[in-house]
């Protein structure tokens, strides 16, 4: 992945969430941001198998749409906000998929099917 396309500390600092705070001596804020983005790529293949199947790229993905860019950034922070202060639960939740789906248009149409909408 683009280093470009990854969201840096100084990125999350300046949205607030500074990851010196919570990693030792600021030597595990790469494992941290790996960790994160994992669980989007990983998230975004679970509601579209063509990503998985490799008929889509995210990277090929945000270089069509660069504004899509800051969407993914976006993501990546939600999730690492989740990991770090709802660890009992799951890093993603209904705003991740919703990212996923309505703001970078990267899920299925039959995303119901894969178990991401349930009534209310």
């Amino acid at each position: 992945m683009k280093k470009d396309y990854v969201i840096t500390n100084e990125e999350l600092t300046e949205k607030g969430l500074d990851l010196n705070e919570y990693a030792l001596d600021g030597t595990l804020i790469p494992a941290i941001i790996n960790r994160a983005l994992d669980i989007c790529v990983t998230r975004i293949c679970y509601l579209n198998d063509d990503f998985n199947k490799g008929e889509l790229s995210i990277e090929e993905e945000l270089e069509k749409e660069p504004h899509k860019v800051r969407i993914f950034k976006k993501l990546q922070y939600q999730v690492l906000y989740n990991l770090i202060f709802t660890a009992e639960d799951s890093p993603t939740d209904l705003y991740v998929d919703s990212i996923i789906s309505h703001e970078l248009g990267w899920s299925k149409i039959n995303g119901f099917q894969k178990g991401i909408y349930h009534k209310q």
